[in-house]
């Protein structure tokens, strides 16, 4: 499986392919951060990473194509706008959608985040809580539903 750089340069390479007269130059830059393997895990049950860390890494791993592309962070762009901001909502150190009709606010999880992301990388705009796909807004009604049913 080819990893985002991969991915990215197979696109440029693509792009040049068509044009001859066109050349890439590419400036690398590596930040290297070295893991102590030696630690003692004691009491880690998690094996070697969690959840949240392998997340965290592919956000970085995306934002950082994304900046050597010259291209806005779409995670940011999207973390951005989804962020509760307003005082009324019990979701303030998260990420909420708002119902405009209802104004009902639904809680974004992860994977809520990351549909959005694909979203926008698809070529969709999402510029306001109106521009989320029925397809999420269904699901976090169906989620609430089942959660409200215990």
């Amino acid at each position: 499986m080819p990893t985002l750089i991969e991915k990215q340069l197979l696109v440029w390479g693509n792009q040049f392919i068509k044009d001859k007269s066109k050349k890439l130059k590419l400036d690398i830059s590596i930040d290297y951060l070295a893991e102590d393997n030696n630690l003692s895990r004691k009491g880690d049950k998690r094996g070697t990473g969690s959840a949240t860390k392998t997340m965290l890494a592919e956000k970085d791993a995306q934002i950082d194509v994304e900046r050597s592309s010259g291209q806005p962070s779409v995670w940011r762009e999207v973390y951005t706008k989804m962020r509760c901001s307003d005082p009324p909502c019990q979701n303030s150190e998260g990420y909420c959608l708002q119902d405009p009709v209802g104004k009902k606010r639904y809680k974004l999880r992860t994977h809520h985040l990351k549909e959005l992301v694909k979203f926008v990388n698809e070529g969709n705009d999402l510029d306001t809580h109106d521009d989320v796909p029925d397809m999420i807004q269904e699901q976090l009604c169906r989620e609430e539903q089942r959660w409200l049913e215990r």
